[in-house]
C-alpha cells in the first residue's frame, strides 16, 4: 500500500569534506510528523536514509543507537525514495546556484 509522504524540509549540514553525514529531513506521512530523518552519502556509495534514533553511552562507554520509530520495510522504503529524491532536487537546484555565480 502506497502512503502519502511529503517532504517538509531538508537542513542541509555543512560539517567539512569526507564527512557522510548531509542533511536532516522533516516528513509528514498522513498527520503524523516525523523529524530527523538522516541523509548519508559518502562518495562511490548510495545515498542511505536513517530514521531518528537515540544515543547514549554503555557501561564501557560506547556509544549506542536505537531508532526511536519502528517502521515496515515497505513503508521504508517509499520514505527513502521520497527523501533521496527532493534532496537530490535540492542538491542540482544548489548546484545549479552555484553555476550561475561564477
Amino acid at each position: 500500500m502506497t502512503q502519502d509522504i511529503k517532504i517538509l524540509k531538508i537542513r542541509p549540514i555543512f560539517n567539512g569534506e569526507g564527512r557522510s553525514l548531509k542533511a536532516f529531513a522533516d516528513i509528514q506521512i498522513g498527520e503524523i510528523v516525523i523529524n530527523e530523518w538522516r541523509i548519508f552519502h559518502r562518495p562511490g556509495q548510495m545515498i542511505s536514509i536513517v530514521s531518528p534514533q537515540t544515543t547514549w553511552k554503555d557501561k564501557s562507554g560506547k556509544v549506542q543507537y536505537r531508532s526511536v520509530v519502528s517502521i515496515p520495510s515497505e513503508l521504508k522504503q517509499q520514505i527513502d525514495a521520497a527523501i533521496i529524491s527532493t534532496w537530490k532536487r535540492e542538491e542540482e537546484k544548489e548546484s545549479e546556484k552555484e553555476n550561475q555565480g561564477k
